[in-house]
């Protein structure tokens, strides 16, 4: 899905299989199912068994991959399904089961059928956080420069009302609402009552209708040229 080797429907497929086969509610096993040893027809061998590592193991680093690719789909349910599932915090209970600090990355989880599964390998030393931070941002959030803009393509949960973030790019500080059509919430949406009077009414019902707005005026897509202001602070509205 991220090299758009696969079309659309190949695509979700293959990731509805990644859920039926791979989801675990601890992160995503590399694949299903381990290899157990040497399998001369298959040709398969694994310096690890089963569960561990690269071998049907939790591999964090590569968790966030089919983050990216559900994002990339508009599958922001499960999207964020897999960016919770693998987050640190939520192992806070269970850190004796896991055998390491709650509040970092490991690079992988044993799963099951290891008899430690559920046990975290390698703290610390892995690109993990990096690449979460990445999809998580660019991706479920969908705030990303690309060549001829900065495009703004959340894909957020379905029980999000929205959100709010700055995002400093090319000399410019970009003030971002994200809203879902209907929301009434302007206040918390946009800090500029006035911009958000351009976009809504006072009362929360649409003026404009779903859209991408950009200091005010409606813009076509999903995409803030470079050159769209030259304006120090840009604001931007997005009606889901």
């Amino acid at each position: 899905m991220i090299s758009h080797l696969a079309d659309k429907e190949k695509a979700n497929v293959a990731m509805d299989n990644v859920l039926k086969y791979l989801y675990t509610d601890k992160g995503l096993i590399t694949h299903y199912p381990a290899s157990e040893g040497f399998d001369p027809a298959k040709k398969s061998y694994f310096l690890f068994p089963a569960g561990a590592r690269e071998n049907g193991g939790i591999f964090f680093h590569s968790n966030t991959w089919p983050i990216i690719a559900f994002a990339m789909l508009g599958r922001g349910n499960d999207a964020f399904k897999c960016y919770e599932n693998m987050l640190p915090i939520r192992r806070n209970d269970i850190a004796d089961l896991c055998r390491t600090e709650p509040y970092v990355y490991s690079q992988t989880m044993i799963a099951p059928p290891h008899p430690n599964a559920w046990v975290c390998v390698n703290s610390w030393l892995t690109g993990t956080a990096s690449w979460t931070y990445y999809a998580a941002t660019q991706f479920i959030l969908g705030i990303r420069p690309e060549y001829e803009g900065l495009c703004i393509d959340p894909q957020i949960p379905d029980d999000w009302k929205g959100f709010s973030v700055e995002r400093q790019c090319r000399g410019h500080v970009y003030k971002i609402q994200v809203r879902r059509s209907g929301e009434d919430e302007i206040g918390f949406y946009a800090d500029d009552v006035e911009l958000a009077k351009n976009c809504f009414s006072v009362d929360g019902v649409e003026q404009e209708g779903r859209g991408l707005y950009v200091n005010g005026v409606k813009r076509e897509g999903n995409l803030v040229p470079w050159d769209v202001s030259t304006e120090k602070e840009i604001e931007v509205v997005l009606i889901l």
